[in-house]
């Protein structure tokens, strides 16, 4: 049977360019968050609320969408998110007052995250026949193809105006809903019983509560703020489980997460998250507070790192082959990943460019070689009565990876740098009563880029380099470390998975 796409390559790679603006959005919206801070007058814990709101929102609604794109049909539900886009970017793109940017925003994560999992959901049904895993590579082409082209556009105009800057977004996503009808053909509704309310309440709760508390890892992990939420969102994780073992129509089989096939796809997608988290927030941070580098020269550093993890995962897409190929992939790709990472610990501050590109090159590489085949195997081992919320899942994870990044990488920075910097504050003959407000004289600057005024001030930012290079080469190698050994897990629940079911590990 043919696929339904009147082009089906155009149909990949339109689906790649909507699960690119989930991409777009925050990248955005972060460039563009201090100059929008400063316009509404956000300090402390509401601009830390502004900065996470779409993603609390993304991760509580994006099963429960899934599950609607099944039921009422997955074009239609697709298109409904790019409204919900477009209504939440523009409402904080006009809003005179924080309630209505952090309104906006979490109207805006509902609907890039939806868009992201429909697209990836749509991928089997418009695919060649035997060429899934060739589709979701070049759909990976065209995601980070466009999220580049976004964040290049994004960039430049969060410089001219923050407010303009997040109106890119909405265009992009009303261009998109004009080509939906046009492009992608109509996929059946699938049909099922009552919904699981109670898990899908549940397992929001699970995911707002975990990442509140993942996002306070940078404060500390003996911290309230930190325990508290996320110790409440593993109990309601296993609540969730609990509950799915026990009704009669859960949001999926929980039977899954007992296939060796299913938890790799898990685990790794968590690993490929935090990996590229990691590297993307504190390259940045390195970049600017070690170098100098402009957020524009930033967003230019990292594009050797998603060329490479564009075009290399194309070609995986095509040499993707059952069974232990896939393995051998996987082991490439985690290869990639974390010697990538180890790579990075021993840069210095005068490392020029194009030897820290090279480094990104092949942690790029190893980004392809994983996520792939993670996108490959969420795909086969999704039931057809269950199709949506269990692609869905993979943003799930997804998104659970990337908040851990970004916080046990800042974590750990913050720990090894600050106490590089409290010993160069020594050295400079700083009495140690003044470490505390030399310290929050460095926070203040990194926060918003202004300088604090005074002798002290001038002293702290001046050893902030040397310091965050500190942080930066421990952050690399501990979380190059720790990628690898879920890699070697991943692997292992592979072989695992192959030993149940020799015929599952897919590629087509």
């Amino acid at each position: 049977m043919s696929s339904p796409a009147r082009n089906p390559t155009l149909a990949v790679i339109f689906l790649g360019i909507l699960a690119g603006l989930q991409l777009i959005d925050p990248a955005v919206a972060n460039t563009a968050i201090v100059e929008a801070g400063k316009s509404l007058n956000m300090t402390g814990s509401i601009l830390a609320l502004a900065a996470s709101i779409s993603t609390l929102a993304l991760a509580a609604t994006v099963l429960p969408m899934g599950l609607l794109a099944d039921r009422l049909g997955r074009r239609k539900v697709l298109a409904a998110s790019l409204i919900l886009a477009i209504i939440g970017d523009v409402i904080v793109a006009i809003s005179p007052i924080t309630a209505g940017y952090l309104a906006g925003r979490a109207i805006a994560g509902v609907g890039v995250g939806a868009a992201l999992a429909a697209s990836f959901a749509y991928i089997r049904f418009v695919a060649p026949p035997g060429k899934v895993a060739a589709s979701l590579g070049l759909w990976n082409l065209g995601m980070v193809a466009f999220f580049i082209a976004g964040s290049l556009v994004g960039g430049q105009l969060a410089t001219i105006d923050w407010r303009l800057a997040m109106l890119l977004v909405p265009v992009l996503a009303a261009v998109c809903l004009v080509l939906v009808p046009i492009v992608l053909p109509a996929m059946p509704k699938v049909s099922g019983a009552r919904p699981d309310y109670l898990g899908m309440f549940v397992i929001a709760l699970a995911m707002i509560s975990f990442l509140m508390g993942i996002s306070q890892a940078s404060s500390g992990i003996r911290t309230a703020g930190f325990l508290i939420p996320t110790i409440a969102g593993l109990i309601l994780f296993a609540a969730y489980y609990w509950i799915e073992r026990k009704v009669a129509n859960p949001i999926f089989p929980p039977t899954l997460f007992a296939s060796g096939i299913f938890a790799a796809a898990v685990v790794s997608g968590v690993a490929w998250n935090f990996a590229q988290a990691s590297v993307q927030l504190q390259t940045s941070n390195f970049w600017q507070y070690v170098q100098g580098f402009t957020p524009g020269e930033v967003a230019i550093g990292q594009v050797a790192m998603m060329v490479s993890f564009a075009g290399a995962g194309v070609i995986v897409g095509r040499i993707m082959k059952p069974g232990r190929r896939s393995i051998t992939l996987m082991g490439i790709g985690f290869i990639g990943l974390s010697g990538g990472l180890l790579l990075l610990a021993f840069v210095v501050a005068g490392t020029p460019y194009w030897i820290m590109a090279i480094m990104l090159f092949i942690f790029g590489v190893g980004l392809a070689f994983v996520s792939v085949p993670q996108s490959a195997l969420f795909v086969a081992e999704a039931p057809a009565d269950s199709f949506g919320p269990v692609t869905s899942f993979r943003t799930t994870v997804g998104q659970i990876g990337y908040a851990m990044g970004f916080a046990v990488s800042a974590a750990l920075v913050n720990s090894f740098g600050a106490n590089n910097l409290i010993g160069r504050l020594h050295e400079a003959g700083v009495p140690s009563s003044q470490l505390g407000q030399g310290l929050d004289d460095v926070r203040l600057f990194m926060a918003n880029g202004q300088d604090p005024s005074g002798q002290l001030a001038t002293e702290a930012i001046a050893d902030l380099g040397p310091a965050y290079a500190a942080g930066f080469n421990w952050a690399m190698g501990i979380s190059g470390i720790a990628v690898g050994m879920l890699g070697v897990i991943t692997v292992l629940l592979l072989v695992i998975g192959l030993k149940q079911d020799k015929e599952r590990i897919p590629t087509a």
